[in-house]
């Protein structure tokens, strides 16, 4: 692998969508928009972005400007982005209208904090590994979780930390747990809105399988003894507290998982408002 200062050349339809025409927008920003929103999100808070080439995918991450050493490094991981154009048409790029995990990413303060995108999101299509299905059925694809998980590595050697709390919105939630599944140096996990059980997910909804795709409740025992928080929002008519149950259930007992739901808050609605009175939550909850 290896790492390339980005340069912005030529740079799920659901919630961020809808969310995007709900706010006064009758269409969707193109890519170049978007990206230009995640740069303007991070310049504004000393984050700059860089590539990272690995041996599938050339993934984007952002990180401050000036880098920190820390024990601790802190990796946010972006949802699934605009995934699909309807419900049933896939996007043309997956680079997200509201980079909401980059967002709450900017306003943590401690030493060493990246922000890690999935894969083909901000990237100019075609790009190598991207096809539909990266964003689509095999989202949470074993390829997926290694490329991200050695992207990863690189990071934590960057900022000779010794272990690593992740941060996840929606399915970068998922992801979150799926790498947390295969690594011993993380110390912990916090997701919002996360899809922390697939299976689950696609039952109650309706939904087409995801095929290639792994799910992060058949390894919810081996995450038992990881301290995880999981905010939720009883407005949330994406991802329903049924699925973080379903999540838990699977989990077993004794475990060290908390789940926080905040009463009207919806699945994009309002994390990023309230974002550093959370994250005491959440910190102070996996201390416990």
């Amino acid at each position: 692998m290896h790492i390339k200062q980005l340069r912005w050349l030529s740079l799920s339809f659901v919630v961020l969508g809808a969310t995007y025409i709900l706010g006064g927008c009758t269409s969707t920003p193109t890519v170049i928009e978007r990206i230009t929103n995640a740069q303007t999100i991070a310049k504004r808070s000393g984050f700059q972005s860089s590539l990272i080439t690995t041996p599938h995918f050339d993934l984007v991450v952002f990180r401050k400007s000036i880098p920190q050493l820390s024990d601790r490094l802190v990796v946010y991981i972006e949802g699934d982005g605009l995934a699909w154009k309807t419900a049933t048409l896939p996007s043309n790029n997956p680079t997200p209208i509201n980079p909401l995990a980059l967002s709450l990413a900017v306003q943590d303060d401690r030493p060493a904090v990246a922000y890690l995108a999935r894969p083909c999101q901000y990237v100019d299509l075609p790009s190598r590994g991207c096809s539909e299905k990266e964003w689509t059925n095999a989202r949470f694809s074993p390829v997926v979780i290694t490329s991200m998980s050695g992207v990863i590595d690189i990071l934590k050697k960057e900022s000779g930390a010794k272990e690593l709390v992740l941060i996840g919105f929606s399915g970068g939630g998922t992801i979150a747990l799926l790498i947390a599944s295969q690594r011993q140096d993380v110390a912990g996990i916090v997701t919002i809105a996360g899809n922390l059980d697939t299976e689950t997910w696609i039952s109650l909804y309706g939904l087409e399988p995801l095929t290639g795709s792994l799910n992060p409740a058949s390894v919810a025992t081996q995450l038992s003894s990881m301290p995880q928080v999981h905010f939720i929002g009883s407005k949330d008519e994406v991802i329903s507290k049924t699925v973080t149950e379903s999540y838990l259930h699977k989990m077993g007992s004794p475990n060290q998982t908390k789940i926080i739901e905040l009463p009207n808050y919806g699945h994009v609605c309002c994390w990023s408002d309230s974002w550093k009175e959370l994250l005491k939550k959440a910190n102070q909850a996996n201390s416990n």
